[in-house]
């Protein structure tokens, strides 16, 4: 998800889990940081689709408030516009190696 904010903000990004998509888990990730003006941050989750076709991949990001600072300068949690959400469809199509099965028989 591509977050841009107007000053330095806290933001918390969080992937929906639904029943077409499993979020396995990510003891090192990250899904908590500092946003400033300008700026845009990248945040990775490991899924898997549980089907295949379109897949709906929602992704949610929130302005907390926080009392840490970003970049040297106070976090600002702004009063309007704090949490901002994006949908999108994904095609999951079946990977591998094709395979084919024969079965021979022999008749005299």
């Amino acid at each position: 998800m591509y977050v841009c904010t107007p000053q330095h903000t806290q933001v918390h990004t969080t992937l929906i889990e639904t029943p077409e998509l499993k979020v396995d888990a990510c003891p090192g990730c990250q899904f908590t940081s500092c946003l400033c003006a300008n700026e845009a941050k990248i945040f990775a989750w490991n899924v898997t689709a549980t089907r295949l076709g379109k897949v709906n991949v929602t992704v949610s990001s929130v302005a907390e408030d926080s009392h840490n600072l970003c970049d040297n300068r106070v976090a600002v949690t702004p009063l309007q516009g704090k949490t901002d959400t994006v949908i999108k469809p994904l095609i999951v199509k079946p990977g591998g190696i094709l395979q084919e099965k024969t079965q021979n028989a022999f008749l005299c």
